[in-house]
Protein backbone atom coordinates (compact mmCIF):
# COMPACT_ATOMS: atom_id res chain seq x y z
CA UNK A 1 0.00 0.00 0.00
CA UNK A 2 3.01 2.60 0.71
CA UNK A 3 4.92 1.82 -2.67
CA UNK A 4 1.32 3.01 -4.55
CA UNK A 5 1.40 6.80 -2.69
CA UNK A 6 5.72 6.69 -3.17
CA UNK A 7 4.87 5.95 -7.00
CA UNK A 8 2.37 8.59 -7.07
CA UNK A 9 4.39 10.94 -5.38
CA UNK A 10 7.34 10.24 -7.48
CA UNK A 11 5.08 10.64 -10.38
CA UNK A 12 3.85 13.96 -9.25
CA UNK A 13 7.25 15.14 -8.27
CA UNK A 14 8.33 14.29 -11.75
CA UNK A 15 5.51 16.06 -13.51
CA UNK A 16 6.37 19.31 -11.35
CA UNK A 17 9.94 19.05 -12.34
CA UNK A 18 9.19 18.83 -16.02
CA UNK A 19 7.08 21.76 -16.07
CA UNK A 20 8.89 24.96 -17.54
CA UNK A 21 8.93 27.96 -16.01
CA UNK A 22 10.14 31.15 -17.53
CA UNK A 23 10.06 34.95 -16.67
CA UNK A 24 10.64 38.14 -18.57
CA UNK A 25 11.93 41.34 -16.76
CA UNK A 26 9.59 44.35 -16.72
CA UNK A 27 10.90 46.45 -19.51
CA UNK A 28 11.85 50.38 -19.09
CA UNK A 29 8.88 52.55 -20.10
CA UNK A 30 9.45 56.39 -21.31
CA UNK A 31 6.55 59.26 -21.69
CA UNK A 32 7.47 62.57 -23.49
CA UNK A 33 5.19 64.90 -23.26
CA UNK A 34 5.89 67.47 -26.60
CA UNK A 35 5.88 71.41 -26.34
CA UNK A 36 2.40 72.74 -28.46
CA UNK A 37 4.53 74.06 -31.04
CA UNK A 38 6.67 70.66 -31.69
CA UNK A 39 7.06 69.38 -34.90
CA UNK A 40 10.10 67.08 -34.76
CA UNK A 41 8.43 64.33 -32.53
CA UNK A 42 9.54 61.72 -34.86
CA UNK A 43 13.49 62.83 -34.46
CA UNK A 44 13.47 63.39 -30.73
CA UNK A 45 11.71 60.17 -30.30
CA UNK A 46 14.28 58.20 -32.15
CA UNK A 47 16.95 60.18 -29.97
CA UNK A 48 15.97 59.28 -26.56
CA UNK A 49 15.97 55.68 -28.21
CA UNK A 50 19.53 56.13 -29.51
CA UNK A 51 20.93 57.84 -26.35
CA UNK A 52 19.14 55.21 -24.65
CA UNK A 53 21.18 52.50 -26.54
CA UNK A 54 24.09 54.01 -26.34
CA UNK A 55 23.91 54.67 -22.96
CA UNK A 56 23.35 51.16 -22.21
CA UNK A 57 25.67 49.38 -24.17
CA UNK A 58 27.48 46.84 -22.34
CA UNK A 59 25.55 47.21 -19.17
CA UNK A 60 23.92 44.01 -17.53
CA UNK A 61 20.08 44.26 -17.87
CA UNK A 62 19.47 45.05 -13.63
CA UNK A 63 21.84 48.07 -14.35
CA UNK A 64 20.13 49.99 -17.09
CA UNK A 65 17.69 51.48 -14.58
CA UNK A 66 20.55 52.70 -12.33
CA UNK A 67 22.72 54.06 -15.54
CA UNK A 68 19.63 55.59 -17.03
CA UNK A 69 18.65 57.21 -13.30
CA UNK A 70 22.33 58.49 -13.20
CA UNK A 71 22.52 60.06 -16.47
CA UNK A 72 19.13 62.17 -17.51
CA UNK A 73 21.48 64.80 -19.03
CA UNK A 74 21.85 62.19 -22.01
CA UNK A 75 17.91 62.83 -22.57
CA UNK A 76 18.50 66.77 -22.33
CA UNK A 77 19.97 67.73 -25.14
CA UNK A 78 18.02 70.88 -26.35
CA UNK A 79 17.23 74.03 -23.79
CA UNK A 80 13.97 73.67 -23.49
CA UNK A 81 13.90 69.78 -22.33
CA UNK A 82 13.85 68.44 -18.90
CA UNK A 83 14.17 64.61 -17.91
CA UNK A 84 12.98 62.70 -14.76
CA UNK A 85 12.98 59.45 -13.58
CA UNK A 86 9.84 57.95 -11.79
CA UNK A 87 9.13 54.36 -10.79
CA UNK A 88 11.35 52.59 -13.32
CA UNK A 89 9.83 55.31 -16.15
CA UNK A 90 11.71 58.04 -18.12
CA UNK A 91 9.55 61.09 -18.22
CA UNK A 92 10.60 64.09 -20.41
CA UNK A 93 9.14 67.13 -21.00
CA UNK A 94 9.27 69.61 -23.76
CA UNK A 95 8.85 73.27 -23.54
CA UNK A 96 4.84 73.16 -21.55
CA UNK A 97 4.71 69.86 -22.21
CA UNK A 98 0.72 70.46 -23.25
CA UNK A 99 1.47 68.94 -26.83
CA UNK A 100 1.50 65.63 -27.81
CA UNK A 101 2.28 62.90 -25.66
CA UNK A 102 3.57 59.25 -26.77
CA UNK A 103 4.77 56.30 -24.46
CA UNK A 104 7.37 53.35 -25.12
CA UNK A 105 9.27 50.97 -23.96
CA UNK A 106 13.04 51.49 -23.92
CA UNK A 107 14.79 48.67 -25.21
CA UNK A 108 18.24 47.92 -26.09
CA UNK A 109 17.65 45.72 -29.16
CA UNK A 110 14.98 46.62 -31.91
CA UNK A 111 15.95 43.94 -34.57
CA UNK A 112 13.78 40.99 -34.99
CA UNK A 113 14.91 38.38 -33.10
CA UNK A 114 12.95 35.10 -33.02
CA UNK A 115 12.02 34.00 -28.89
CA UNK A 116 13.52 31.14 -28.13
CA UNK A 117 10.95 28.60 -25.95
CA UNK A 118 12.57 26.52 -23.79
CA UNK A 119 11.57 22.65 -24.13
CA UNK A 120 10.50 20.12 -21.50
CA UNK A 121 11.45 16.63 -22.53
CA UNK A 122 9.20 15.67 -20.06
CA UNK A 123 6.37 17.79 -21.83
CA UNK A 124 7.29 16.15 -25.93
CA UNK A 125 7.32 12.60 -24.12
CA UNK A 126 3.32 13.15 -23.19
CA UNK A 127 2.50 15.72 -26.21
CA UNK A 128 0.00 14.31 -28.14
CA UNK A 129 0.45 15.89 -31.54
Amino acid sequence: MKTKYYLLAASIWLVLLGCVVSSKADSLTYTVYFDTETTNSAEIKQGILDNYRTLIRGVHEESEAVLVAHNLSCFMWEKDMIAEWNSGELIVTIGDGKGAVIHGDLEANETCLPEVKPKSWLMELFSFD
